[in-house]
């Protein structure tokens, strides 16, 4: 049976001059029932990693809105160096018997942005798995808006045209002279596990993407099967996406 997890609140008091305070708090009930863990240093090694998230990601937001006035156009990385910072917290915060819980909430108030917000940032980090493979050309707003398949195409392309560049050496992928072949079989595969119909720079963005992700997590290694299943889920799960798609929020 796995350990019961710890849930750390963030919770706001009154302190005796009157001023408000953000404190983590632990339920009663969860600090009886811990077992081989110290309670008080895993909150405040919770707590200490909120608040220095906090803190770099008010410094962004700060950036971001320097920008913006300054010339009305808000750098892309700016916005992925924020969903990095947030994605990067998440993945830890899934790890150890003690946890930041209502993650999203407590960011979301602490760094006054709002959930569709949030969502549009995280989207944007899981599609994008590095700042290099960002278009300059383009602005906060196509990447914010757009739907998935066209963020896919446009990081294929900006792969494409790096060349020898710092891009390369981040995502190197050299395929044989069967490469078409190899992608039309995958494609197919991919297809037959329910996955909408896409062209080869999506296919490979996908791939990339997925590679990223599972680099980034506790099993990097996956079969050729595990592989395809993923994929299709992925690809599936943009084609809702984009089809749920509304009106997007004009703020942060």
């Amino acid at each position: 049976m796995p350990a019961r997890r710890i849930p750390v609140e963030i919770t706001t008091v009154r302190t005796p001059d009157g001023k408000e305070q953000r404190v983590p708090r632990v339920p009663l009930d969860d600090v009886l029932m811990a077992r081989n863990v110290d309670v008080q240093k895993a909150t405040e090694d919770v707590a200490a990693r909120y608040w220095k998230t906090l803190a770099q990601g008010r410094e962004i937001l700060k950036q971001i809105e320097q920008g913006r006035r300054a010339s009305r156009r808000v750098d892309p990385r700016l916005y992925w160096e924020l969903g990095d910072l947030l994605v990067r917290f998440i993945r830890n915060n899934d790890k150890g018997e003690v946890f930041l819980d209502r993650l999203k909430a407590h960011f979301c108030k602490d760094l006054g942005i709002s959930d569709p917000s949030w969502r549009k940032i995280i989207r944007f980090r899981s599609l994008v798995p590095s700042a290099g493979l960002l278009d300059h050309s383009k602005d906060w707003r196509f990447y914010r808006d757009a739907p998935s398949r066209r963020i896919r195409e446009a990081i294929a392309a900006r792969a494409a045209r790096a060349g020898g560049s710092e891009t390369t050496a981040e995502i190197s992928l050299r395929l044989p002279r069967s490469a078409a072949l190899a992608l039309g079989d995958l494609a197919r595969r991919v297809s037959a596990k329910g996955a909408p119909s896409v062209d080869a720079s999506c296919l490979v963005a996908a791939l990339l993407e997925l590679i990223a992700v599972r680099a980034a997590g506790s099993s990097p290694r996956f079969s050729s099967g595990d592989l395809i299943s993923e994929l299709a889920a992925r690809l599936a799960n943009s084609e809702r996406q984009e089809d749920d798609s509304g009106s997007t929020p004009s703020g942060k």
